[in-house]
């Protein structure tokens, strides 16, 4: 599998401020112009777009305690070149993998939220939507049942991120972080010849303990906990 790829870019971003209000943004322009040819097979598919990826972040401090970030991006994830190498891999002769070289990149746009006090408790929020998204789908071959794993383009998933971000000091002797984090995420396609239309839930909580010892000596114990996730 030979596969040529060759990406062109141009970018500006800068920063103003406005009043009480901290602005940054960006713009970036990129060209990708692919080849991808399999003599063994006999397939070749060349590829050739221009996309555009804004972004913007507001900042607003109120007083010296309390901080408010909007923040909205867009970016482009392209798959791996082994995802696109249409020839078999075989890991059993029951299995199989196999690349997909009509695969799209995918695109998502991010809206983010976050509120600070004192720069210690967080409170944030991020919504995205992927188009394309790329995932590995199992098949199976009913006349042989022989399994095999194929990368392909979903038509959308929907992802939120929940999370929260406090210290609990007590003294000069221990600090505890703790983080909680809730996602949700939503698929729908068109896959199998019926419509996918799946929905996901998982938690995540993480804590740092930290004890200060005499002799400039500590110890920290950490716990990292996620829920069951499909």
């Amino acid at each position: 599998f030979i596969y040529k790829e060759m990406i062109n870019a141009i970018y500006a971003s800068g920063s103003i401020k406005l009043w009480t209000i901290g602005i940054q943004f960006g713009l970036r322009a990129e060209q990708t112009i692919s080849d991808g040819n399999s003599p063994t097979l006999g397939k070749r598919l060349t590829g050739d777009y221009t996309n555009l990826f804004p972004s913007l972040f507001l900042n607003k401090m109120i007083g010296e305690n309390h901080s408010f970030t909007l923040g909205y991006s867009r970016r482009i994830d392209r798959p791996d070149y082994e995802a696109l190498n249409p020839f078999l891999f075989y890991l059993d002769q029951y299995t199989y993998k196999k690349g997909n070289p009509f695969l799209r990149p995918q695109f998502t746009d991010a809206y983010s939220f976050e509120y600070s006090l004192l720069d210690a408790v967080f409170i944030g929020a991020e919504l995205s939507r992927t188009k394309d998204a790329i995932m590995d789908v199992t098949y199976q071959e009913d006349s042989t049942g022989i399994g095999y794993l194929i990368t392909e383009n979903l038509n959308t998933v929907d992802n939120s991120d929940f999370s929260l971000g406090f210290p609990i000091p007590i003294g000069k002797w221990f600090m505890m972080e703790n983080e909680f984090s809730e996602l949700y995420a939503s698929y729908r396609s068109d896959l199998f010849g019926e419509e996918l239309n799946r929905e996901d839930w998982a938690f995540m909580y993480y804590s740092s303990m930290n004890f200060y010892l005499p002799k400039e000596l500590s110890i920290e114990i950490s716990i990292d906990y996620s829920s069951k996730i499909k």
